[in-house]
């Protein structure tokens, strides 16, 4: 499917009508992940990707969260809050894939930073893991939401936590020394 959509991307329409109509899970997962592949190429139809934030199969609802994160900034920034919802899905799969694609928008994510650093406290290494990767691609305006999260933090938060303050690059670190004093 994702070789299809290379060559043709008007075709990108004829695969949202009817691969993601499919009841088959699989069919559905496959055509975000073609999507995805496309990258801006599909960014019309950022708006009919983030209809499968809501789906009730997590394979999907991440698949879709990847999927915009992967359309760029300015397609997908018009769905930013509705991928911050799986910043609180009950699956550790779509946390992690929603932190990191809201990393991908940079700045459009600003509001849901906060959000996002609480998830390097998370109960799983691959979430905490994927919010060091999102909040760093944020940058130095995200560096004051990781810092609070130092306080009584345990050792995988501030493992976390030292991982996307290191990524943000060594201009961060006199001022998080400042914050954390």
């Amino acid at each position: 499917l994702g070789s299809f959509l290379h060559e043709d991307v008007d075709a990108v329409g004829y695969t949202l009508g009817t691969f993601l109509a499919e009841a088959d899970i699989s069919l559905r997962h496959r055509a975000l992940a073609a999507l995805a592949d496309l990258g801006s190429q599909a960014a019309p139809h950022a708006l009919e990707i983030s209809v499968f934030l809501n789906d009730a199969d997590v394979a999907v609802r991440t698949a879709a969260v990847v999927t915009l994160g992967a359309l760029g900034t300015e397609a997908a920034s018009p769905c930013a809050s509705s991928m911050a919802v799986l910043l609180r899905d009950e699956d550790p799969m779509a946390r992690a894939a929603a932190v990191k694609a809201l990393g991908c928008l940079g700045h459009v994510s600003l509001s849901h930073k906060d959000r996002m650093a609480e998830l390097l406290r998370d109960q799983e290494e691959d979430v905490r893991y994927a919010a060091a990767v999102g909040l760093s691609s944020i940058g130095y305006s995200a560096a004051e939401s990781v810092v609070a999260q130092l306080q009584g933090a345990t050792p995988g938060t501030l493992d976390a936590a030292a991982q996307a303050l290191g990524q943000m690059g060594a201009d961060v670190m006199a001022d998080v020394l400042r914050l954390i004093q």
